[in-house]
């Protein structure tokens, strides 16, 4: 009878334990693997889906099948690609026009990517209570999109099927212009406001080839190491000046529109600023200059927020803008890169980050400590102005659990699974032996 209860109890915990594993694997494994492989962790990624060309069709119905979109992730081997579409879906255009929709809602490995690739299998015109097939082309095209995914901060990117207007209602053929871009503009406001100033001086106005100095002093205990210089004034052409810091040797030519310039220490002493106006200027340029220290992010500054424009010269090329911040803590910041008119090269501690001829958002690893980003204006020398904004944004780190809930009970159900299994057999064995020690005591009386 005992021997039948054993086993009894050996036969439902067994069964418990197995229970419990696949309990665990469905349930937990999941998310533990994540957690000692990071390279299996995901993010999350939107894409909405407008069509700025289809404004115009309110007496239209244009509807398109969207079979799948792949993004290319930077890092690993070539060629590899993610899908996010499950199912194919049909988008009508004009809705989507005048309020953009959710196309794609996916979770994505963490990562740089830099390439998607978007299927559109079918379209249709719905016009005049009748609905005719457009011609669509069967090659799938590469389009550019820079982001990168993260664990904390999700991504929103907004698709735009522009379209060819002439070959839809005449050709009968749907030619689609792609483009991605991050929908992520931070609310900011600029962050000169909160600086701390060391001089300002002007507005001053000054003929061609006049020049005006000024002169500021820093004290004993409030050196500065590094500072920021703005200047704004001039026009467009050779309407221009140049800003000499005698002391220091620093000297930036051709400026014109609002500039950033970052300049070295400034120890105590006595400082001399001189502007000089263009010879060539066609008629008097006023201009202001105000100099700040360098702020510390996030003391002193949270969200750093600068903005700047620079009138296309007609000789020499636009001056380099430069700023620079002291990063109080080590992160991932994602930076907003907008653009209102020309393009413009975004550098990072001298580095090539992005070319900028429209808004995107770049993420950088920061380390602690100081870090400088240049903008150069008119990046591609098409001579336009250039109309830049740029916005840090910190991604914070906050702690939360490893496992869900679910994932804590599935790992404890398993443990004490396990604990009883094993328990059971080592009272089992315990059992075995004394029965064993018995019998021989038995046969040798």
């Amino acid at each position: 009878m005992s021997e039948t209860y054993g086993g009894l109890v050996t036969f439902v915990l067994t069964g418990f334990l197995l229970a419990s594993i696949v309990i665990f694997s469905v349930v937990a494994v999941p998310e533990i693997v994540p957690f000692f492989s990071p390279a299996l962790k995901t993010g999350d990624v939107t894409v909405d889906v407008t069509s700025t060309t289809a404004q115009g069709f309110e007496d239209y119905r244009i509807y398109v099948v969207v079979n799948d979109i792949e993004f290319h992730r930077v890092g690993v081997s070539e060629g590899t690609w993610v899908k996010t579409l499950g199912d194919s879906r049909q988008v009508e255009l004009v809705d989507v026009s005048m309020s953009p929709q959710v196309l794609v809602e996916a979770r994505l490995p963490i990562g740089q990517y830099s390439l998607a690739r978007i299927s559109i299998t079918n379209a249709s015109l719905y016009s005049a209570g009748s609905m005719r097939p457009l011609k669509v082309p069967s090659n799938i095209p590469v389009t550019p999109v820079e982001f990168v995914v993260t664990e904390e901060a999700p991504v929103t990117l907004v698709l735009d099927i522009a379209f060819d207007s002439g070959t839809l209602t005449v050709l009968r053929r749907f030619d689609p212009y792609l483009s991605l871009a991050v929908k992520q503009e931070p609310t900011h406001e600029p962050s000169m406001n909160k600086l701390s100033t060391i001089a300002a001086f002007g507005p001053k106005t000054q003929q061609p080839g006049g020049q005006w100095t000024f002169r500021f002093e820093i004290k004993n205990g409030s050196e500065v190491k590094n500072y920021l210089l703005y200047a704004s004034g001039g026009s467009n052409g050779n309407a221009t000046f140049d800003i000499e810091v005698r002391q220091t040797g620093e000297l930036w030519r051709g400026i014109s529109g609002e500039e950033w310039f970052l300049g070295g220490n400034l120890t105590a002493g006595t400082y001399d600023v001189t502007v000089r106006v263009n010879d060539q200027a066609p008629q008097p340029v006023t201009f202001a200059i105000k100099i700040f220290q360098v702020p510390s992010v996030p003391s002193d500054v949270a969200q750093p927020s600068f903005e700047g424009e620079t009138r296309a010269p007609s000789s020499e090329p636009a001056p380099i803008n430069e700023l620079g911040f002291n990063f109080e803590r080590a992160g991932s910041y994602n930076i907003y890169l907008a653009v209102g008119s020309g393009d413009f090269g975004f550098f990072a501690d001298n580095n090539p980050i992005s070319a900028v001829n429209s808004n995107r958002t770049v993420t950088l690893e920061l380390s602690e400590g100081f870090h400088s980003f240049q903008i150069i204006p008119d990046y591609s020398g098409s001579g336009r102005d250039t109309s830049w904004l740029i916005v840090f944004v910190w991604i914070p780190t906050s702690p939360r659990p490893s496992l869900s809930p679910a994932a804590v009970l599935a790992t404890t159900l398993l443990i004490a699974s396990a604990s009883l299994w094993t328990l059971n057999l080592m009272l089992t064995r315990i059992v075995e032996r004394r029965v064993e020690r018995s019998s021989s005591r038995t046969v040798d009386a």
